[in-house]
């Protein structure tokens, strides 16, 4: 916390008292949960007048801030955590071991889906789903519970489902506390305890964003990030460039580029829209398939 206060003084020979204006940071830690108990101040430490806060950057409902160009960088903190083997060498990302070892649990044979218009749900703490006509469709959930309609499965690729995983993954590992803030504040709605992640997420650029638009906006960017980590995977494609004698810029290598991108979006387990638009990132441009 950045914090400005009034330091009181006594001059030595006068005995006066005088107040100055300091600015401190403070570094303090407590321990997620409604009531902040164990808060505890670990240092402090004086520095300029508004000086802005280091590190990570959040709205005043602890949103994080996450930009298109802090990506990358984002998606490494969370690889270094949960599997920095990823980071080293060119291997598929273990995104159901990660869920795993994050403490969640994935559900797949709840069908919940009106519509089939969701895909996943996320449990931030205990609970219940009711449909629109108020039928318990998910009943004494309990936080960390990731439930995922087995019918798009007829619909959508392993890679998608793998995807979903990673979209609720991140969800746990940077949205609970914009969640606990609301419980402490009271809020008495699913924003923030239940994370219900829609098939189709998309929205216009010009649509006013709401707290649930930016998390599903953050997760669904991130995911690919995620389960293709930038220099790794360069070296993956290069490697594989190079076995299908496949040159960019050649629009001949039309049939072998879609193999490459299939078995790369297989490997990683991405969409082959995913991988392509991934591989276009890392520079690497795909001709018209």
């Amino acid at each position: 916390m950045i914090v400005s206060c009034d330091m009181e003084s006594s001059a030595s020979q006068s005995g006066r008292m005088s107040l100055q204006e300091k600015w401190l940071r403070i570094h303090c830690q407590a321990p997620l949960g409604i009531e902040l108990t164990g808060f505890q101040i670990v240092w402090i430490t004086e520095c300029g007048q508004r000086e802005e806060g280091g590190g990570e950057k959040f709205t005043e409902e602890l949103l994080p801030v996450i930009s298109e160009g802090s990506f990358e960088e984002e998606a490494v903190r969370f690889l270094e955590k949960y599997y920095p083997k990823a980071l080293k060498e060119a291997v598929p990302v273990p995104i159901r071991q990660i869920a795993e070892s994050m403490g969640l649990t994935i559900i797949e044979r709840e069908l919940f889906s009106d519509g089939l218009d969701t895909f996943g749900v996320l449990f931030l703490e205990d609970g219940n789903i009711q449909d629109e006509k108020k039928n318990m469709i998910i009943r004494n959930a309990k936080g960390g519970m990731m439930f995922i309609d087995p019918r798009h499965y007829y619909e959508q690729t392993l890679g998608t489902v793998n995807e979903m995983i990673a979209h609720e993954c991140f969800h746990w590992y940077r949205h609970r506390p914009y969640h606990l803030l609301m419980k402490m504040l009271g809020i008495r709605d699913d924003l923030g305890r239940v994370i219900r992640c829609p098939v189709d997420s998309g929205h216009s650029d010009t649509e006013e964003r709401n707290s649930f638009n930016w998390m599903e906006w953050q997760a669904n960017c991130m995911v690919p990030y995620i389960l293709m980590p930038a220099k790794t995977a360069k070296r993956k494609i290069e490697d594989m460039t190079r076995e299908y004698h496949i040159s960019f810029d050649d629009s001949e290598s039309g049939s072998q580029m879609e193999e490459l991108i299939s078995e790369l979006a297989k490997f990683y387990g991405l969409s082959k829209q995913a991988a392509k638009t991934r591989m276009s990132e890392l520079g690497f441009h795909c001709v018209e398939i």
